[in-house]
């Protein structure tokens, strides 16, 4: 009978600690907080026909939140966009 002997096993080493790596070039950039809500029937058929009648349709996101800042703005609590 031959006898094998077991080899030793090296100690267990941990990793270096971890360096945050990069973001990756593609990623996005974080968007603001979602707002949600509920508007009227009426509301949403003028929305939609807005978006219709348009020669290259905005999403409603976008409608929506023009909307909100020119009323924001005509109120005083956003400052208007400043001309291009």
């Amino acid at each position: 009978m031959t006898a094998t002997m077991s080899k030793k096993k090296a100690p267990k080493v941990d990793p270096p600690p971890a360096t945050p790596k990069p973001a990756p070039k593609s990623a996005k950039k974080p968007r603001g907080p979602i707002l949600h809500m509920r508007v009227p029937v009426e509301v949403e058929a003028a929305l939609l026909a807005y978006i219709a009648a348009q020669d290259a349709p905005p999403d409603r996101t976008a409608v929506g939140l023009a909307a909100l800042r020119a009323f924001l703005a005509v109120r005083g609590f956003l400052k208007p966009p400043r001309p291009a």
